[in-house]
């Protein structure tokens, strides 16, 4: 009975990760490896940060070895001008995956050369495992960087019922959407109006079922709907 109850605990694990937890840290001073563990299932986020190697390429190996991503950081960090740009991923098997730092064919490679994070992430498509439950407690988010858009399923709503979904402690470049089920149409818009740190958009839902939150930019937030 025990075994069954942690089996349970384990296969709902990649539904209840947090949006912007860090899973790993990494920092280069020479080409190498850094592991960390992944959850099958789960969403990670790979944040690529300026280094003194602008054209490294950062690797996501996978636990078979297999180079599954290679990411640019010249075009990560839109030409290392300071800002910090990231791709997502779906674990297809738990094991431990390694982010590894290829230096560039011109570098000499030493303190600073090269950083990039591991963080849990919401999905930016309907496959989304992130949610928004009516009533429920307030959602923590985060975009950790630049181009991290992301989707929350809102299941069940009802139709004709007047939902307010509210976001708290924002900047005032955050933005809302809501889609419909198929997210293919924008069915809501709202945004944070400069000097507040609160933001919000309302939905009268055409029909039963599920929708979806879309984030596509802005910082901190905690989400919640009534």
């Amino acid at each position: 009975m025990r075994a069954a109850i942690i089996f349970a605990m384990l296969t709902i694990a990649p539904s209840a990760l947090a949006d912007g937890a860090i899973v790993k840290s990494c920092d280069w001073s020479v080409a190498g490896s850094c592991p960390f563990n992944a959850t099958k299932g789960a969403d990670y986020l790979i944040d690529v940060i300026k280094g003194t190697d602008c054209e490294a390429t950062i690797q996501l190996v996978n636990p078979a070895g297999q180079v599954t991503k290679s990411l640019s950081v010249e075009q990560m960090t839109d030409f290392c001008d300071g800002s910090t740009g990231g791709a997502e991923f779906r674990v297809a098997f738990t094991g431990t995956f390694r982010l590894r730092y290829v230096p560039s064919g011109n570098a000499t490679p030493g303190p600073g050369a090269a950083h990039a994070i591991v963080v849990t992430d919401c999905r930016a498509d309907a496959k989304t495992h992130c949610s928004l439950s009516v009533g429920a407690r307030p959602v923590a988010n985060e975009r950790t960087t630049n181009g991290d858009t992301d989707w929350l399923k809102l299941a069940d709503l009802r139709r004709g019922k007047l939902y307010t979904i509210t976001a708290t402690g924002v900047d005032r470049y955050t933005k809302f959407l809501v889609l419909d089920a198929t997210g293919a149409h924008i069915l809501a818009r709202g945004q944070v109006h400069s000097g507040s740190t609160t933001g919000s958009v309302r939905l009268r839902p055409p029909a039963d079922g599920t929708y979806f939150l879309v984030i596509p930019n802005g910082h901190h937030r905690t989400l919640s709907i009534r």
